[in-house]
C-alpha cells in the first residue's frame, strides 16, 4: 500500500504486522489483546473472545490482505464448540438442530460476563457463520464449506428461524436486542425487529442459498422464504432505527443499525428507497457524532464513510483514531487516550480535565481498533456494494498518488492499482500462463472498474509454443490493455507475427475494445462469449465451441 498520508501510511503497516504476529496460522486463536496479555494483573474483559464485533475486527485483515490461513485457527476453535452451541439452541429456542454462540465467551466456549442481552444476541452467530462464509468466498475452499461451514450456517439460520413470527403476511423478530444499546436496562435494549438482526439474518439466508449452490444441492425453501418475507431493515422520521420505534438518539459505539451497508452489505443501492433510507440515516448519524465513542468503532465508521462515499471522512476518521484512541507508542486502545472527543474513559483518570492517558496499571489495550483500521485503509482502495467494486472511493481527491498491490476481491482475485493525478489503473494478478484465468479476471474487473483503465496479468508463453498458444494468450485479454512478459530477441518469428498483428489489431479498433461498451456472457462458464462496440463497429470474441452470437442490426459493422 502506498499512500500520500504519513499517518494513514503507517496505520496500514505497523496494523498489519501486528495483525500477522497475533494471528499465526499454527497458533492460538487471537482474542481482543492478541498475544500481549498483562502477567501482572486480570487481563481486561477476563480475556475473553467478543464475537458481537471485536474477534470480527480483530480477524477482517484476512480477507482483502489475502491472509486466509490465518482465519483457520478461530474456525477450528468455534466448530469444536458445537455441541456446546447446539446445547446453547435447545435452551435459548427450544430446537435440536441450530447453533447459539454467545457475544462473550471463554475459550471452551463457554459464556462468560455480565452482559446479559450479548447472550440472546444471535447476531454474534450469524456474523461468524458470515465470516467462514466469506472465507470459502475468498479461498474457494469447499472442504472446509462442506466439512463445517455449512453445518454451523444452517444451525444458525434454524435459530433465526425458531425465533420469527408471522405479522402482517411478513416475518417478524419479536423480541432482540441491537448490540449494547441501552446497556443492561431491559425496558430500553430490546426491541422487535432489529436492524442489526434483520441484516444479520439476510447475510446469512444469501449465503446459504450460494453455498448450496456450490455443493451442487438445492436450497432449502425456509431460506429463500426469510429473504422474500423478512424485512430488510425498519424505518423511522430519521431512517433505518436500531428496532421498531427506536432511533438513533444519542451518539452511539456500535454502528449497529447501519450493518446493512457494513460489514453485511444487505442494502439494496439500486432501489431508490432504499438510497433515501440510508441517506437519512447517515445524516442522523454524522448528527450524533462521537461523543460516546470506543476505539473499536471508529475504524469501522471510516469503512461506512467509504463505502457512503465521503472519502474526506473516511481519512479523518483514521487520523483521529490514531491522535485519540492510541498511545505515545501507537498502542490501540479502548478508552480515548486524549479528553475532547469522546468520554469514553474509565478509572483514575476519567474525569481529570487536561490529562491525557490512564493512572498507572489502568489501560486498556485492545487490537480491534488497530486491526480493523488496516481494513478501513484496504477498503479505501477496493470495496464491493452490491456485487460491484468500487475502486478508490474512499481515497480523498488530494491523494495524487495512491496505489495497492494483491488486495482481494470477494471471488479471491488479487488486483493492483494506481490511481496518479486522478487517472486510475487497475490490474490482475497471479494467472501467468493461464488464459482462462486471465480473461476472467480482467473480465471482472471490466465489469465492475468502470471507465478505468484495465490491465491484464504478464501474459507468457514458452519459444515451443507454435504461433496459435500465442493468439490464444492474447485474445483472451483482448478486451483490456494487454502485457507481454518475455524478452522479444528470444521470441520465434511466427509469434512475434502474432504479437504485431494484435496489436496493430487492438490499436485500430481501442474503442471498441476499450473505451466503448462492454458485455460479458455467461460468468459460470467462464465467460465463453465477450462484446464490446463503439459507435461504429461491434466486436464479439469467442473462447467455447457452439456458442451463438445473436447479431443486432444497429448499423454497426
Amino acid at each position: 500500500m502506498k499512500v500520500p498520508d504519513p499517518v494513514v501510511q503507517r496505520i496500514f503497516d505497523y496494523g498489519m504486522y501486528r495483525f500477522g504476529a497475533m494471528t499465526d496460522p499454527d497458533g492460538v486463536p487471537a482474542g481482543l489483546q492478541g498475544p500481549w496479555l498483562e502477567d501482572d494483573k486480570l487481563v481486561p474483559w477476563n480475556g475473553d473472545y467478543h464475537f458481537n464485533i471485536n474477534v470480527q475486527e480483530c480477524y477482517s485483515p484476512a480477507y482483502r490482505g489475502g491472509h486466509f490461513e490465518h482465519l483457520m485457527p478461530l474456525f477450528r476453535m468455534v466448530l469444536g464448540w458445537r455441541p456446546l452451541l447446539r446445547d446453547n439452541a435447545r435452551k435459548f429456542a427450544g430446537i435440536d438442530d441450530g447453533y447459539v454462540l454467545p457475544h462473550s465467551v471463554d475459550d471452551r466456549g463457554v459464556c462468560i460476563g455480565g452482559f446479559w442481552t450479548g447472550t440472546i444476541d444471535h447476531g454474534s452467530t450469524a456474523w461468524v457463520a458470515s465470516m467462514m462464509y466469506r472465507y470459502v468466498r475468498y479461498s474457494g475452499d469447499a472442504a472446509f464449506l462442506r466439512d463445517g461451514a455449512y453445518d454451523f450456517m444452517k444451525g444458525a439460520m434454524n435459530v433465526y428461524r425458531a425465533m420469527m413470527e408471522e405479522k402482517d403476511g411478513k416475518l417478524s423478530i419479536p423480541l432482540g436486542p441491537s448490540p449494547e444499546w441501552g446497556g443492561k436496562d431491559v425496558q430500553s435494549a430490546v426491541g422487535r425487529d432489529p436492524s442489526f438482526q434483520l441484516a444479520a439474518a439476510h447475510r446469512l439466508a444469501r449465503d446459504l442459498v450460494d453455498a448450496a449452490g456450490r455443493l451442487g444441492e438445492k436450497p432449502d425453501a425456509m431460506w429463500l422464504d426469510v429473504e422474500r418475507r423478512l424485512p430488510q431493515y425498519v424505518t423511522g422520521d430519521c431512517g433505518i432505527q436500531l428496532f421498531a420505534g427506536q432511533d438513533l438518539t444519542e451518539s452511539h459505539r456500535h454502528h449497529s443499525h447501519m450493518a446493512g451497508l457494513y460489514p453485511f452489505n444487505t442494502i439494496d443501492f439500486t432501489d431508490a428507497k432504499a438510497q433515501d433510507d440510508v441517506y437519512l440515516t447517515y445524516i442522523n448519524w454524522c448528527g450524533k457524532g462521537c461523543g460516546h465513542w470506543s476505539g473499536w468503532c471508529v475504524p469501522w465508521a471510516s469503512i461506512l464513510h467509504t463505502h457512503i462515499g465521503n472519502a474526506d471522512a473516511a481519512e479523518w476518521m483514521l487520523q483521529l483514531w490514531d491522535r485519540f484512541f492510541t498511545n505515545p507508542g501507537h498502542g490501540s486502545r479502548h478508552d480515548v487516550y486524549r479528553p475532547g472527543i469522546s468520554i469514553m474513559r474509565s478509572g483514575t483518570n476519567w474525569n481529570a480535565q487536561g490529562v491525557c492517558g490512564d493512572a498507572a496499571g489502568e489501560e486498556i489495550m485492545q487490537m480491534d481498533g488497530m486491526c480493523a483500521a488496516v481494513t478501513a485503509v484496504m477498503e479505501m482502495m477496493v470495496h464491493e456494494v452490491n456485487g460491484k467494486t468500487e475502486f478508490f472511493r474512499g481515497c480523498p481527491a488530494d491523494w495524487k498518488d495512491v496505489s495497492f498491490e494483491n488486495i482481494r476481491l470477494s471471488d479471491g482475485t488479487a488486483v493492483s492499482g494506481r490511481r496518479i493525478n486522478g487517472k486510475t489503473e487497475v490490474w490482475t494478478n497471479d494467472c501467468p500462463g493461464d488464459p482462462c484465468a486471465n480473461r476472467v479476471r480482467t473480465t471482472d474487473l471490466r465489469l465492475a472498474s468502470g471507465a478505468a483503465a484495465v490491465h491484464s496479468d504478464m501474459l507468457k508463453w514458452t519459444p515451443s509454443d507454435d504461433r496459435a498458444d500465442a493468439a490464444r494468450s492474447i485474445l483472451s485479454v483482448i478486451f483490456t490493455t494487454v502485457q507481454y512478459s518475455m524478452v522479444l530477441d528470444t521470441i520465434p518469428p511466427p509469434q512475434k507475427e502474432e504479437i504485431r498483428k494484435w496489436i496493430a489489431f487492438a490499436a485500430e479498433h481501442r474503442d471498441a475494445l476499450q473505451k466503448g461498451g462492454f458485455r460479458a456472457y455467461r460468468p459460470g462458464m467462464n465467460y465463453p462469449l465477450l462484446e464490446g462496440w463503439s459507435e461504429t463497429e461491434r466486436i464479439f470474441a469467442v473462447y467455447a465451441p457452439n456458442v451463438v452470437i445473436d447479431l443486432p442490426d444497429d448499423g454497426r459493422r
